[in-house]
């Protein structure tokens, strides 16, 4: 008698695995290798979710590139992620992991007790290249130096990927209504400050 398959293994396990990890750095490329069976979605998550810490200058977009490379892949059909050497091989502090862990792994855990199939409303394929072309133009915002401007962009993404990950419209829905709110707040912030500029002059 054949066995049945095992579940796989929920992506707040594969978080925390890679939280748990002793080295005192981490590359994109380990990250990558862990979530090879998750997909798109979960290496997009993490992708974007140092814009919901305080981070260094650049950081976002050391970040916000592959994630717009990422995103590219997935709608022109790609059946797994890849990414370039050189954003392999950038590596980050253990620390800094882990703090970006604890700020989404809460999300995820709760995302899971209640994600389900449903509401998906369109082709497999066409939900998947609307999702790829949200978050690549919101990755453009992300790698822009706006302050303040790449928290409501990165939860954005995260609630997309979270949602195309269980094939939930009703998480993608609210993704794709979350990023057009962060557009809409991203050019009033740099409208604002063009007024507030030109008037000084």
């Amino acid at each position: 008698m054949q066995k049945p398959e095992a579940a796989p293994e929920r992506l707040s396990g594969v978080l925390a695995r890679l939280a748990a990890r002793t080295g005192e750095t981490i590359s994109v490329g380990d990250i990558s290798r862990a979530l090879r069976d998750r997909g798109f979605g979960a290496l997009m998550i993490l992708l974007a979710s140092p814009n919901l810490l305080p981070m260094p200058p650049g950081v976002s977009t050391v970040f916000g590139l592959p994630l717009i490379y990422i995103a590219i892949q997935l709608v022109l059909g790609y059946r797994k992620p890849l990414l370039p050497g050189r954003v392999r091989r950038y590596e980050f502090s253990s620390g800094t992991f882990r703090r970006i862990i604890a700020r989404i792994e809460p999300w995820v855990v709760r995302f899971e007790r209640v994600a389900r199939p449903r509401l998906w409303l369109l082709p497999q394929r066409l939900g998947e290249q609307i999702v790829g072309v949200a978050i690549a133009l919101l990755g453009f915002i992300l790698i822009l130096p706006i302050p303040l401007g790449n928290f409501l962009p990165g939860v954005a993404v995260v609630m997309m990927c979270l949602g195309l990950g269980e094939r939930d419209g009703l998480w993608t829905g609210a993704g794709l209504a979350m990023g057009v709110l962060s557009v809409g707040v991203v050019i009033g912030v740099v409208a604002t400050a063009g007024i507030a500029a030109v008037s000084f002059f």
